[in-house]
């Protein structure tokens, strides 16, 4: 992103706020009373995720996926489970 000359305020909300408003999520895409507070938060430089609350839950800690999503493991969307390492963990989605 910064390599191609493009600042974070002017990225983030392609997939954030604009992203909500097309998809009609009026309590996601930016934090104010009243809407969801889900929070990613990435590693200064190279954007690497290090944690992620959503729906009042703790998603992702220090980079690791603590959450594993039941409805991904019957899903027939054609994705492949990647990153099964421990018992409870998020798999990483592969392919769609």
């Amino acid at each position: 992103m910064v390599k191609h000359g493009y600042s974070l305020d002017l990225v983030l909300p392609l997939v954030t706020s604009n992203t909500a408003s097309v998809l009609k999520l009026e309590k996601k895409g930016c934090l104010e009373v009243g809407k969801d507070a889900d929070v990613l938060i990435v590693e200064r430089g190279t954007l690497d995720i290090r944690h992620v609350i959503a729906k009042g839950r703790r998603m992702v800690s220090d980079g690791e996926p603590i959450v594993r999503e039941k409805f991904l493991e019957k899903s027939s969307r054609g994705i492949d489970l990647v990153g099964n390492k421990f018992p409870g963990t998020v798999p990483t989605a592969v392919g769609a």
